[in-house]
């Protein structure tokens, strides 16, 4: 698609030093594993998400479980 905007890289971040470099949230040390884990194996809403951690908006919730349905393995 021409012009489409990269919207999961402005929520998710990887850098070397920081949470062992790998995927979190932008901003934050949250790693998208842990919102997995919510997730998918704690059965946790999107909101329910949110609620444990307020200073997340949905947005970077969604992108997270986005990134980890695109990067399962």
């Amino acid at each position: 698609m021409v012009g489409a905007i990269p919207v999961i890289r402005e929520h998710i971040v990887a850098t070397p030093d920081t949470c062992g470099g790998k995927p979190r949230i932008a901003g934050t040390r949250i790693r998208v594993k842990e919102v997995a884990i919510c997730y998918a194996h704690l059965g946790m809403t999107p909101e329910q998400i949110a609620a444990q951690w307020p200073h997340l908006d949905m947005a970077s919730i969604f992108a997270a479980l986005a990134y980890y349905h695109d990067h399962r393995d």
